[in-house]
């Protein structure tokens, strides 16, 4: 299942600069993420974002540019949302319990679309 969502198009929207917390609507480009979510059913979950990279106007401001993100479900660098990484989290721990504690959360992960991720929690609790 795919979400797609699209806030580059209002322009009034101001976002603030993660350093001097200075608003900014002076867009220098957009840029597609791909973040995964937590399945629905049985079928995995795919958010698309256009999301925009600003120029924070302060001059006295080291960063000059800085990217939007959306309070609840997005973070720098993040490809997960945080509903899915506390999932994988309980997956993980689940997993180094090992034996039949952790079998059903790692059939959740495959699940997830994350089977890397059950399998790389496995190889470290061993």
């Amino acid at each position: 299942m795919r979400c797609g969502a699209h806030r580059c198009e209002n322009p009034r929207w101001h976002c603030a600069c993660p350093d001097c917390e200075c608003p900014s609507n002076r867009v220098r480009s957009c840029y597609q993420r791909r973040l995964a979510d937590t399945p629905v059913g049985d079928q995995p979950v795919r958010i698309e974002l256009t999301v925009r990279r600003l120029h924070c106007d302060n001059a006295r401001c080291e960063r000059r540019t800085f990217a939007e993100q959306v309070a609840g479900l997005t973070f720098r660098y993040g490809r997960r949302t945080p509903a899915l990484r506390r999932t994988l989290e309980a997956v993980a721990v689940a997993v180094a319990l090992a034996g039949r504690a952790g079998a059903r959360p790692a059939v959740v992960a495959a699940q997830c679309g994350q089977p890397d991720a059950a399998a790389a929690a496995a190889d470290g609790a061993s």
